[in-house]
């Protein structure tokens, strides 16, 4: 289970994706894939802001329009938009097993872990 490790950005070059910036010594860089996702369908988004932000498929591919399975959503007729824009490079690290992910929490005490839904990766723990 790979899992997105972020930490402090980098003082020298202010990212959080160099060198510098590594969170733990076991974390890789690696990419991930990137998501945006809207709470209208894409006729809705490019009416709305086509004008401004440009017509839905002329960012990113994947483009699709998905139901909404959320009872508090305040979408108006149950479909999003979504689509996959560029890759991302995240440090991450891979366990293999709940195990070595409670050695991890262990090691680094306390940190906070969430899922980042509108962006498409799974979970993120956060040591800064």
């Amino acid at each position: 289970m790979k899992i997105i490790i972020k930490g402090k950005y980098c003082s020298h070059c202010g990212e959080s994706d160099c060198k510098h910036s590594k969170p733990n010594e076991e974390a890789k860089l690696e990419f991930f894939p990137v998501y945006q996702e809207r709470t209208c369908s894409i006729k809705e988004f490019n009416q709305k802001f086509g004008k401004i932000e440009g017509l839905w498929e002329s960012k990113g591919t994947e483009h699709k329009e998905i139901e909404c399975d959320n009872n508090g959503c305040y979408c108006d007729n149950g479909k999003h938009c979504r689509r996959r824009m560029e890759d991302k490079k995240y440090w991450c690290i891979d366990f293999k097993s709940l195990s070595q992910l409670q050695e991890f929490f262990n090691e680094v005490g306390f940190c906070k872990i969430y899922k980042e839904d509108q962006d498409g990766y799974g979970l993120t723990i956060d040591l800064d």
